[in-house]
């Protein structure tokens, strides 16, 4: 029997996955995360509520601010993978909330990783598990994360942030929780975080069980 006729299509579309598997690796993107996105088995249904938010911003062409908060596990991480794997445009630039928070202001000689300058102005950023990074005394974390919504907002880039933080206000969390005592987005940030997402942004949350170890 005569050979079947090679599919080019999906020729074309594997030829397209490791190109950007390998843009989004020099974009910082965790190895877990990007097998874990492109799995054969991944199922999009599970994050939908996420992965439609993310979509939205391609779709808009006007940038804008998308938080996605959920239990650890939830496959927020993973969600932010598959989007970056599968929508038309670049790869984002993937950072830890943790080495954002660190990162010098500008370029100095024997400085590791890309500067805070820098990461301002790319035109797409995902800033993964924010809550984690080091809370000073002073603050300073809750004027970076403000100036950081303001700048991508503005310029109408794209600016992806992922917590554990399942509530934006006291308020959302005492009418759903009655009352807990459980850490809230604008506890941790500050109203005005919260404002600025209020007038620009997407709070997108899940109440799903973790995925880990889910094949």
């Amino acid at each position: 029997a005569a050979a079947p006729p090679p599919d080019f299509a999906a020729q074309a579309r594997a030829e397209r996955v490791s190109r950007r598997v390998k843009a989004m690796t020099a974009n910082g993107w965790e190895r877990r995360s990007i097998e874990a996105a492109r799995s054969e088995g991944y199922d999009e249904a599970r994050v939908s509520g996420y992965l439609d938010a993310l979509r939205r911003l391609d779709k808009s062409r006007l940038g804008g601010v998308v938080v996605l908060a959920g239990n650890p596990g939830s496959g927020k991480t993973a969600a932010t993978a598959r989007w970056a794997i599968t929508r038309d445009d670049h790869a984002p630039r993937f950072l830890r909330a943790a080495e954002f928070f660190r990162s010098s202001r500008y370029t100095r000689e024997g400085d590791e990783g890309e500067s805070r300058d820098r990461l301002l102005k790319r035109p797409a950023l995902v800033l993964d598990d924010a809550g984690t990074e080091f809370a000073d005394a002073s603050g300073s974390y809750r004027t970076d994360l403000d100036e950081l919504v303001d700048r991508f907002y503005a310029d109408g880039r794209i600016l992806v942030v992922t917590t554990n933080i399942v509530w934006a206000t006291p308020r959302q969390r005492d009418a759903a929780k009655g009352g807990a005592d459980e850490i809230t987005f604008s506890d941790r940030y500050g109203e005005r975080v919260v404002d600025r997402l209020r007038e620009c942004g997407q709070w997108v949350s899940s109440s799903a069980r973790s995925m880990r170890g889910v094949p």
